[in-house]
């Protein structure tokens, strides 16, 4: 594993400048910086008051690496080796991803909302859309919240 890259649990950078913090306790908006481009995941928090999304709050890319941000900064997680890529084939499958760092647990269970439409002129078309439920544990600290995103390239 690239443990010379990622060193578990360490804190990789700290949240300078962060505004917009969530009703969540544990999870904070991820800098902008810090959201990975590229294939991958990204989920934000869902507001039930306007329906409306937050920053982004989780951010992975296929190769099994994810990022959230804490009181602490941001957190590197490593997913397993089912765990990276989560394209449901239809409208309502879903997927669950998980990631871990050395005091962290990390889980996102979702349902596709959308998925690319078939036919040929739609062959490039590589995202899913997905709303769920976001749980995380750090230390002892354990929190939930409902989560939209989208996952592809």
């Amino acid at each position: 594993m690239r443990a010379g890259v990622v060193a578990l649990g360490v804190l990789l950078s700290t949240q300078v400048g962060v505004t917009g913090v969530t009703n969540s306790g544990l999870f904070h908006p991820l800098p902008p910086a810090q959201v990975y481009s590229g294939c991958g995941c990204s989920f934000s928090q869902l507001t039930h008051d306007s329906g409306r999304e937050g920053p982004v709050l989780f951010s992975s890319n296929y190769e099994g690496s994810a990022r959230i941000a804490s009181s602490g900064g941001v957190i590197q997680l490593l997913g397993g080796r089912s765990d990276v890529e989560c394209r449901p084939p239809r409208v309502g499958a879903g997927c669950v991803l998980k990631y871990q760092a050395d005091q962290v647990r990390f889980t996102v269970t979702v349902k596709a909302t959308w998925v690319c439409p078939s036919g040929d002129e739609y062959e490039s078309c590589e995202v899913v859309r997905l709303q769920g439920q976001m749980t995380g544990r750090i230390g002892k600290a354990e929190d939930t919240v409902e989560v939209r995103g989208d996952c592809g390239c």
